[in-house]
């Protein structure tokens, strides 16, 4: 893990209308989103902001056109999202980051990866991007949302970012088909094993982090690649 000088976009969204097309281009944005990476932006899956927020409480449920690529994506509520951070709406990137990854899965999200296993921008994409490095799309991509009208902003961010522990170059989060182990039914004759007194921790009160660490645990991924 590295931290990284990165930028923050804002970009402005218009909302769908009944015939699924976007807002008069004399209407203002139905909402302002951050974007920490401009390369994902044709490919974000939804608008999401937190249930507490009074802000976009009315645009829970509706649809936002996705700049550049024209595709309607739905806005959703999410405790993950900080209201202070940015304008307290984020768009979402299930396939490249683990925590959108989370909010998918509580959302009902669709996860859509953008990129190839080489780095390079997929069909997904789009005709104008595809086949360039993130870099480049990154930059093209705030070219056109500059040119567009879509970009309102743009913010200097600190930003920890995983890196290769051998040649320290940015890991992008990938979604791919991988074997797992179910660790549920390995898990619950374990913390009986402690409950009813078979196993003893020494000292006793490492039995509360071996609680939160077995009651939490997730599926173990035992195909993974470097």
């Amino acid at each position: 893990m590295q931290r990284i000088r990165w930028v923050l976009c804002l970009v402005a969204v218009a909302g769908a209308v009944a015939g699924g097309g976007a807002q008069s281009a004399a209407q203002p944005p139905l909402i302002s989103v951050v974007k920490k990476g401009a390369d994902k932006n044709t490919v974000s899956l939804a608008g999401v902001q937190n249930p507490e927020d009074k802000r976009y409480a009315g645009l829970v449920g509706k649809s936002l056109i996705l700049p550049l690529a024209g595709r309607k994506i739905p806005v959703v509520a999410d405790g993950y999202v900080d209201m202070a951070f940015g304008t307290g709406a984020v768009k979402m990137t299930p396939a490249h980051d683990p925590n959108d990854f989370e909010v998918a899965k509580r959302t009902g999200l669709e996860v859509l990866c953008v990129t190839n296993p080489d780095g390079t921008m997929n069909e997904h994409a789009g005709e104008r991007y595809a086949g360039l490095t993130e870099s480049a799309c990154r930059k093209l991509v705030i070219e056109d949302l500059t040119a567009q009208g879509y970009l309102e902003k743009t913010e200097p961010y600190n930003h920890n970012v995983g890196t290769c522990y051998r040649c320290h170059s940015t890991v992008d989060p990938l979604v791919s088909l991988q074997w797992f182990v179910k660790m549920e039914p390995l898990a619950a004759p374990a913390l009986t094993a402690v409950r009813e007194g078979k196993t003893n921790f020494v000292p006793e009160r490492f039995s509360k982090i071996y609680y939160n660490w077995m009651e939490n645990i997730r599926d173990w991924c035992i195909s993974r690649q470097l």
